[in-house]
């Protein structure tokens, strides 16, 4: 028996030999990773009032941004830089990576937990729950990404599998106890660190306190642009739901994060696909393969196409169903979900280019479509929120967001005739 389990540990370390067994595990693994956080918002929307739930999304909100900014630095970087077929390079440039990942996640840690202690009564458990938790969330990603991108998304998809295992089992052994937003959040950032044990295992080198500088002193100007990106572009739909917050209070904010956790599936697989689409893209470019370009266009109008008709199809979701997964969240939620389909389809077409532009490693030309994106939406989104409450965010929200497929796709353009 030990030996079968062991030549099955070994066949799964061998990396996957075709782009289509790579694209699958690639969105199996997003799906189980989305899985992970809807099972964790969904049990939060259905143990907790409204109220409650809007200073959860606060708090998922402030570790969004501190995972986005943790892949700008890791994730996307070592995507981008990753070379074919150098298994000791990957291996090497993983290790660096998680070190890097685990000094950023303490420091984030601490600022966290430091906004707990200003927060008011409501927010401030939430706040320090996410901060216990926060660095065990970032290594078990960047691992997962970093499996990717050496062709083994089979083992990332193992570890969110494993995530997901270890959280139900804790709420089946001990669910009379998880009965608020922080235990629950602290059970699932608990069952990120064991899962991130099957990275840890797949890599078999120990991050190191050398790997922290080595890291960032390769990858210092490419990823930084890159975290720059994020804090622009999706730490601007965080300072909304923040000001969203202040301005028509937190149910609002339940609203338009609770309509964002429906909106997931079509997250799942926007996420999944583009994870996949940066390291076949480098491919494809190394090969001097003219179906780069095809390949970024059809994503972008696909994974965008597909997100506008879940929003539709969530908003004639039963209303049994939607208050199984939102609780007294769901008819608020609702109410947003067409328009924020359509915002978040153009989101997705962009999200699709800027694949390209990471495959291209063209990440100054990423930034400055980013910058008049992020002014734009943050603008939108605050105004529309303080006049229109989570409608009027969204509304503010959505034509920016168009405007960002138009400024990504010029980027695209000239980056590709630059390599070419």
């Amino acid at each position: 028996m030990a030996r079968a389990a062991l030549s099955v540990m070994k066949a799964h370390r061998r990396p996957l030999r075709t782009a289509r067994q790579r694209s699958v595990w690639a969105v199996a693994d997003q799906i189980l990773s989305s899985i992970s956080n809807l099972l964790l918002g969904t049990v939060v929307a259905r143990t907790v009032t409204a109220d409650e739930y809007g200073a959860f999304a606060v708090g998922f909100a402030s570790m969004a941004i501190a995972l986005g900014i943790s892949r700008g630095l890791s994730s996307d970087a070592f995507l981008a830089r990753l070379k074919v077929g150098e298994r000791e390079r990957w291996a090497r440039e993983a290790s660096d990576a998680v070190s890097f990942v685990i000094a950023f996640g303490m420091v984030c840690s601490a600022l966290v937990g430091a906004g707990g202690v200003l927060a008011g009564p409501t927010l401030r458990p939430v706040l320090w729950a996410f901060a216990a938790i926060l660095t065990l969330v970032l290594v078990q990603d960047v691992y997962r990404y970093v499996l990717i991108g050496g062709g083994q998304a089979n083992l990332a998809t193992l570890s969110d599998g494993a995530l997901i295992a270890f959280l139900l089992v804790a709420l089946a052994l001990f669910g009379g106890q998880l009965d608020s937003a922080p235990r629950l959040v602290v059970a699932w950032g608990v069952s990120a660190g064991l899962a991130a044990l099957v990275g840890a295992a797949a890599l078999r080198q120990a991050p190191t306190v050398r790997g922290v500088g080595a890291w960032w002193h390769r990858t210092r100007r490419l990823g930084a642009r890159f975290a720059t990106e994020f804090v622009l572009l999706s730490g601007s739909s965080q300072i909304v739901l923040f000001a969203l917050a202040v301005t028509s209070g937190l149910v609002a904010a339940a609203a338009l994060r609770g309509a964002n956790v429906i909106l997931g599936p079509a997250a799942i697989v926007t996420t999944g696909l583009v994870a996949a689409a940066i390291p076949e893209g480098r491919r494809l470019l190394v090969r001097g393969d003219k179906r780069f370009r095809t390949l970024i266009i059809v994503l972008a109008a696909g994974l965008s196409a597909m997100t506008i008709a879940w929003g539709l199809v969530a908003y004639w979701l039963p209303i049994g169903v939607g208050r199984f997964l939102l609780g007294d969240t769901w008819l608020s939620a609702r109410s947003i979900m067409p328009l924020l389909g359509l915002a978040a389809g153009g989101t997705a077409a962009s999200t699709g280019l800027m694949a390209g532009l990471r495959a291209l490693q063209a990440a100054s030309g990423s930034l400055r479509a980013t910058v008049p994106l992020a002014l734009l939406a943050t603008a939108g989104g605050v105004v529309g929120g303080h006049f229109g409450g989570a409608t009027g965010a969204v509304i503010g929200l959505t034509g920016p967001l168009w405007v960002g497929v138009v400024l990504y796709w010029r980027a695209f353009r000239r980056a590709l005739e630059a390599y070419v």
